[in-house]
């Protein structure tokens, strides 16, 4: 049956309001209308995606809705997410924390790798920053795996970067960042990084509880494949699917969103919850 324009704009807003709030259950007929509309649902969730990084202070709890969003948008390999995603992982960790949750390590390289716009910078950026929480640089080291290992950022250009950064000395007194590039380097076997980190070990710049030089000159040998973490170095092709396997997706029962009326909507606007997203429910 053809939709009218204003029944497709309905529809689809209908399925925007199934995607706000956490109900402990994959909102598949939602994803679904989605999926199937995307040129038309893409604006929407880049919106929803801008506004959460936009209010990362204010969101709330059962507010989800960026989560879908960067979902979907990775299945999409929406390109315009890229620098949203960026910025988010600026924000303080305590945001990041709020936003992404266990996202952050378990996903986030590979949404990154899915919606990577073909410009590396802002992850070396991120990488050298001494404002970067140490969590997150790691997680940039995985992204920068991931890009590599889906040969989407030539190997060369990573370590020729990387060269300049340990050459500039900028870094020398940075124990993170060499204890990330320890593992970048055994990931992505980025041979003529070998001997700097092995002087790294030598200078006491890698942290000894993330690894020691026996373990580095051991992983050297294994070929990527056999990276325990290869399950995440792919790309994100069915956004349901991926979170249906969240533990806390796995309920079939939906949840009860119970939020007081007179509350701060969990959307972060500022309004209450009343006059903003209480029709969503």
């Amino acid at each position: 049956m053809h939709l009218t324009n204003d029944s497709k704009t309905m529809s689809l807003q209908q399925a925007i309001n199934k995607i706000y709030f956490y109900k402990g259950v994959v909102p598949f007929e939602a994803y679904e209308m989605l999926i199937n509309h995307q040129q038309e649902a893409t604006p929407y969730l880049l919106q929803i995606l801008k506004k959460a990084v936009l209010n990362h202070d204010r969101t709330g709890d059962y507010y989800v809705a960026h989560i879908h969003a960067i979902l979907l948008l990775s299945q999409f390999r929406e390109k315009q997410a890229y620098p949203i995603v960026i910025e988010l992982l600026n924000l303080p960790i305590d945001s990041i924390d709020r936003l992404l949750g266990d996202m952050l390590t378990e996903t986030i390289p590979k949404i990154v790798a899915s919606i990577y716009d073909g410009n590396p910078e802002p992850l070396f950026a991120l990488l050298i920053n001494p404002k970067t929480e140490d969590v997150v640089r790691w997680v940039i080291g995985s992204c920068l795996t991931t890009l590599i290992y889906q040969k989407l950022l030539d190997k060369d250009r990573v370590i020729l970067t990387l060269q300049e950064i340990i050459a500039s000395g900028k870094m020398n007194q940075d124990i993170e960042f060499f204890s990330t590039l320890a593992d970048l380097t055994i990931d992505c076997k980025l041979e003529p990084l070998y001997d700097s980190i092995r002087a790294a070990f030598k200078a006491g710049m890698i942290r000894g509880d993330k690894m020691d030089i026996h373990c580095f000159e051991k992983h050297l040998k294994e070929p990527i494949k056999q990276l325990p973490r290869e399950e995440n170095l792919n790309l994100i092709a069915d956004a349901a699917k991926e979170l249906s396997e969240w533990g806390n997706y796995s309920d079939e029962i939906s949840h009860t969103v119970k939020i007081e009326r007179n509350a701060p909507c969990p959307c972060g606007s500022g309004h209450k919850f009343k006059k903003c997203c209480i029709h969503r429910l």
